[in-house]
């Protein structure tokens, strides 16, 4: 690595020493982290998304239940461990609630920032760090996914891990044999959470040791990640599906790819953003994100005109491989498959190189060092202004058409079942029921049309409760009213009343085991339910004498998700 020290790093004249320099940086940075995200935290409308609400569940029965083996399970989503451990240690010391699995978010991204420092540190200088630091604490991308618990932040701590583990290289032959198996662990652990941040981790990798390393630590790192990624692959979900890589290239679009690369970079900075759609951003957002991609274009330019630019080549094009990775991949990707989180696995290496090309600069004082101030400048400028418009985003807000904000609707729906001594919903939406569960407190417990669940039991216990003849409802999302209205007409049920929340949410106060057979809700075996056999039975002959038409249309579509989300957001 580069071990060249940086001149005119701004030190105070009382820090003598390059440790204490690097400690306080760091202290600094954490200390930043939290505060910079406290508009965040502090928003009264916090509210977790369905996905978050799972994953706090599995860290609630961690905690509560003692439920360890749930911290292998790898979901579509990805490798969870790290999210887990963070939210389980946070509800023992705070509580579980949605500030604490926040918390939990920007302590374990905190982590992964003082990784990326510590590695800036040793690639480029001390200089280069500290003002990778500021960038990492204000890129507009990582001010709302800082936070939030749908497995971002565990790539981003992996990555920086990584990069701070391959600045270390042991001298003696058995050190360098471990270090390269535990970098190669750590590696499959990045690919088990997101393959495409593992790729780019590999590119950079690849750059670092090129006419460096020795094939030995190649051949290390390579039995550490399969290693690595055998094992978690051996604890995953049976029934876990995955998108195949070929799936991703099948008609492709290259031209009309490259026509919307601006604005997918664009969207990707501004963090506004929910797979292929885009929410509605502020003028600070807007700014930031116009900045860094105007930096990042510099960044690419000088690589490859200006060999002087940096100190260390082979650290500048590691850094722009991994940016070119997802770029590249983002291009030939299918553009019904694309989302704008594959470009979020650029951003470190966009930061770290943007930073060694200012530190670089900064100190030959040169013109560029002007550059890099009104480019600190502006970025801090406008990434502060955007992390108070990530506070209030607009699909949480009580906007027109909805009288009710996402809070106030939840809390009064969870209300009014509870009221009617209603514990087991069954729900028309896949992702809403987590939310159910979490903001309940689990004293309401939902399942969706699978009989299998990725948390235990909660499909068991609805399926109990309907042979039982205890209360239930139906719940389900404003627009899925048509759908319901169509399996009564379909069934010739009986009309049943449909409870409106807020013009967000819908629910139906003891349906008919018939309008719930016709929105194939799958049943669990009935022999498994402990279920006295005269109720299996009864229940399988009014099944077969009685098949339910099932209504089109229970499951949301791309056109209505876009809508909703263009008018506020659930």
């Amino acid at each position: 690595m580069n071990k060249k020290k940086n001149k005119n790093t701004l030190l105070p004249f009382w820090i003598k020493s390059p440790r204490t320099a690097l400690a306080l940086l760091v202290l600094i940075g954490s200390v930043l982290a939290g505060i910079t995200r406290l508009p965040q935290l502090m928003n009264p409308n916090l509210v977790l998304e369905g996905e978050e609400a799972r994953l706090a569940l599995t860290a609630k029965h961690v905690v509560e239940q003692n439920q360890w083996p749930n911290l292998f399970h790898i979901q579509e989503s990805g490798f969870n461990v790290f999210e887990t451990l963070a939210m389980a240690l946070f509800f023992k010391m705070g509580g579980v609630s949605e500030v604490t699995v926040t918390g939990a978010m920007v302590f374990l991204w905190t982590l992964g920032l003082i990784f990326f420092i510590l590695a800036q540190n040793r690639f480029s200088g001390f200089q280069s760090a500290w003002i990778a630091g500021i960038f990492f604490l204000f890129f507009p991308t990582w001010i709302p996914w800082s936070l939030s618990a749908r497995q971002w932040v565990s790539p981003f701590f992996l990555a920086g891990f990584c990069c701070w583990l391959a600045t270390h290289s042991p001298t003696n032959f058995f050190g360098k044999r471990l270090w390269g198996i535990g970098l190669g662990i750590a590696t499959g652990g990045l690919f088990a959470s997101r393959p495409l941040w593992g790729v780019c981790f590999l590119a950079f990798l690849a750059a670092l040791f090129w006419k460096r390393g020795q094939w030995s630590d190649v051949l290390a790192i390579l039995i550490g990640a399969v290693v690595a990624v055998s094992f978690l692959t051996s604890w995953a979900a049976p029934e876990r599906t995955a998108t195949g890589i070929s799936e991703f290239f099948k008609n492709f679009d290259l031209a009309l790819s490259l026509r919307q690369l601006p604005t997918r970079i664009f969207v990707a900075f501004t963090g506004a953003f929910e797979e292929s759609l885009r929410f509605p951003i502020g003028r600070f957002t807007r700014w930031a994100s116009i900045i860094w991609s105007g930096g990042v274009f510099l960044f690419l330019t000088r690589v490859v005109t200006a060999r002087e630019s940096f100190s260390d080549r082979r650290f500048a094009v590691g850094c722009a491989l991994a940016i070119a990775i997802p770029v590249a991949f983002s291009l030939g990707v299918s553009p019904n498959l694309f989302s704008f989180q594959h470009l979020v696995a650029l951003t470190p290496y966009a930061i770290l190189g943007v930073s060694a090309l200012g530190a670089q600069a900064w100190e030959r004082q040169s013109k560029g060092s002007i550059l890099i101030v009104l480019f600190l400048l502006a970025t801090t400028v406008a990434g502060s202004g955007a992390s108070f418009e990530a506070a209030s985003p607009p699909r949480h807000q009580a906007t027109p058409p909805f009288t009710l904000s996402v809070k106030e609707a939840r809390a009064k729906l969870i209300k009014e079942i509870q009221d009617n001594d209603i514990h087991h919903v069954f729900s028309l939406d896949p992702i809403f029921r987590w939310n159910l569960i979490f903001d309940s407190g689990e004293k309401i417990i939902a399942r969706w049309v699978n009989a299998k669940d990725p948390l235990p039991n909660y499909a068991k216990e609805v399926d109990k409760a309907l042979f039982y003849g205890k209360p239930l409802a139906l719940v389900g999302l404003t627009h899925q009213e048509a759908a319901i209205n169509q399996a009564v007409k379909l069934n010739k049920l009986p009309s049943p009343e449909i409870h409106h929340i807020g013009n967000r949410y819908i629910w139906v106060k003891q349906p008919s085991q018939f309008l719930i057979l016709a929105f194939d809700f799958e049943p669990n075996p009935l022999e498994d339910l402990d279920i006295p056999t005269d109720l299996i039975e009864n229940f399988r002959k009014r099944q077969t004498a009685h098949q339910p038409k099932s209504p089109q249309g229970q499951i949301m579509d791309q056109a209505t998700l876009k809508k909703i989300v263009q008018e506020g957001g659930f």
